[in-house]
């Protein structure tokens, strides 16, 4: 690829010095960070740092991730480890950073699978159209894959509990018999008070108990009572 890929050096410090100073704030900055989505090896290597400190049940700090980096023969001196953590104000804005960094590896992945096509067409090892598209269709769809469920874990935990202590207070001060769409069995409607938009049921249970049995009967009241539904199986 031509030019500089898309980065953003400020944000990949300022997460990695956030998550230095707060090991918390991983669990609210909505996406989950690999090693790849920095651009710089050097950031690269502190967050495995940060990671492979973290799985040992220790606290990353400056002490701690330098510790690794010398017992796995890298180069990170301990002064920018420091230096790191003296260029962030707080915490407060990691989330967002997070956020960048992301959307940047992702951009840099999909400017890649471009250019892999690009390279392979013009050097003719390309035999036919059809199935080098399929899986370069392939790649596309895992990569928006992939952005589409951090876009739905953006959502900080604290925010989503929030949210259902809020609609639990709703319930409790209005109750109802069904606040959302009937399932069709009484008793289960007044356990979860029927199907309420965005929600994800499992049902789960040993083989040969039921249970496709249960979600195409939920699917077929739903279709009676006029609302859209559909049954997919791999039986």
């Amino acid at each position: 690829m031509k030019g500089i890929p898309p980065h953003s050096n400020e944000a990949e410090i300022h997460v990695l010095g956030g998550v230095l100073i707060d090991n918390a704030i991983i669990a609210d900055m909505g996406v989950t960070l690999e090693a790849t989505d920095f651009y710089s090896t050097r950031h690269q290597v502190i967050w495995k740092g940060i990671e492979a400190v973290r799985v040992d049940n220790q606290e990353a700090n400056v002490l701690t991730v330098w510790e690794w980096a010398q017992a796995n023969r890298y180069d990170i001196r301990g002064e920018y480890l420091t230096e790191l953590v003296d260029t962030v104000p707080g915490v407060r804005w990691v989330p967002s950073h997070a956020r960048i960094v992301r959307d940047k590896a992702r951009l840099r992945r999909a400017a890649a699978l471009a250019s892999n096509v690009h390279e392979d067409v013009m050097a003719g090892v390309v035999e036919a159209a059809a199935p080098y598209i399929e899986a370069f269709a392939d790649d596309v769809r895992k990569l928006a894959q992939d952005t589409a469920c951090n876009l739905f874990n953006r959502t900080p935990l604290s925010d989503m509990v929030a949210d259902e202590f809020e609609a639990l207070e709703e319930r409790y001060k209005n109750p109802v018999d069904v606040s959302g769409y009937s399932t069709g069995y009484k008793d289960l409607d007044e356990v979860t008070l029927g199907i309420e938009q965005g929600e994800a049921w499992i049902i789960a249970a040993r083989p040969n108990i039921g249970k496709s049995t249960l979600g195409m009967n939920i699917c077929a009241h739903l279709a009676r009572a006029g609302k859209a539904s559909a049954f997919f199986s791999t039986e």
